[in-house]
């Protein structure tokens, strides 16, 4: 292959498996973002050849409207999505989300079409960090830890796994996170709420990000909610004087 899939991020849906991919070229070709739909049903089934779509957006397309990758959605519940839905994507860009729907047509797998699907813009949060520098040195290596000068990866310009999704009544609606500086050299976890009503738009229904003021970085996040819409997001700490635990 001309490219080297990075990165990887997976999805359930109703009737597909989703993986999505940073591809990068192992020649002179530019970088690209691919989304993989598999056929969920015959995969289950221990079918010997499940179907499967691959969508390659390459140079050709924007680089805000994919940012450094794209997050598929993931289910929970037991309420699902209508079937032939469109599966959501989204990806990142300064101060913006932007929206993919993925439909796939197992019965007609060349009809199957990946379109974006809307710019949301964001309240402005700042995904750079006071990193020092150091001679061989990784630059995002930022976030301290006691009793030693080996720092973290601050990783601010990703979405991090899951885009989770849960269908309510009347909306359907999915969370995300990522990492932010949430003050001069602290990390905070910037999460959103995106929802869609029955025939509508995406929109952004709420943001917010949390980043208690006690000095601690908070950052490579996770966040899904229950069915009453209470969200729980779980999160790494670290400070020169915390060592590095998950909290939520």
């Amino acid at each position: 292959s001309t490219y080297c899939p990075d990165y990887p991020k997976y999805g359930v849906w109703s009737d597909t498996y989703v993986l999505t991919t940073r591809d990068f070229s192992l020649s002179a070709a530019p970088f690209g973002v691919s989304t993989y739909a598999l056929e969920k049903d015959k995969m289950v089934a221990g079918h010997p050849a499940p179907l499967s779509v691959q969508f390659f957006l390459d140079g050709s397309v924007p680089s805000n409207l994919i940012g450094n990758g794209l997050l598929p959605s993931d289910i929970d519940g037991k309420r699902h999505p209508t079937a032939g839905s469109p599966i959501p994507h989204i990806a990142m860009d300064f101060n913006a989300l932007n929206m993919w729907d993925l439909s796939v047509d197992w019965t007609s797998p060349s009809s199957s079409r990946m379109v974006h699907a809307g710019e949301l813009r964001t309240a402005k949060f700042d995904i750079s960090y006071p990193c020092d520098f150091t001679p061989g040195g990784r630059p995002d290596a930022c976030i301290p830890q006691p009793n030693t000068e080996q720092k973290v990866d601050f990783l601010g310009f990703f979405l991090l796994h899951r885009f989770a999704y849960r269908k309510f009544r009347g909306y359907e609606s999915m969370v995300v996170t990522k990492n932010v500086q949430a003050r001069t050299g602290v990390a905070g976890a910037r999460w959103y709420e995106i929802r869609r009503y029955p025939y509508g738009d995406y929109s952004i229904y709420q943001q917010g990000t949390f980043s208690p003021d006690d000095g601690v970085n908070r950052w490579m996040g996770s966040i899904a909610q229950d069915a009453a819409g209470n969200m729980l997001l779980g999160y790494s700490v670290s400070s020169k004087e915390v060592y590095m635990d998950i909290h939520g």
